[in-house]
């Protein structure tokens, strides 16, 4: 899989793994970007995969949601691990 391929595949498991944790404290979009001194706009395209944060965002987002780091950038269950399938 491409190197652009694997990127998307990123985005869009951070992005649900933002918008779970987000949820889960009963949040809109707006309230956890005002945690993180971000608009709406940023966060709605983090979740939906259309932009990747930068690590410092990354931390700010675990930091305001109260987990690890790991939990916004880990793999779904279901994936067996994997953001990609092997190359042949």
């Amino acid at each position: 899989m491409a190197a652009a391929a694997v990127g998307r595949a990123a985005r869009r498991i951070v992005g649900a793994n933002v918008r779970s944790v987000r949820k889960t404290h009963g949040w809109s979009q707006v309230e956890l970007g005002q945690r993180i001194g971000m608009g709406q706009g940023t966060i709605s395209a983090i979740e939906r995969g259309v932009r990747c944060p930068s690590l410092p965002t990354l931390f700010l987002l675990a930091q305001a949601c109260e987990v690890a780091t790991e939990r916004l950038v880990q793999v779904p269950v279901g994936a067996g691990g994997r953001i990609a399938e092997p190359l042949e």
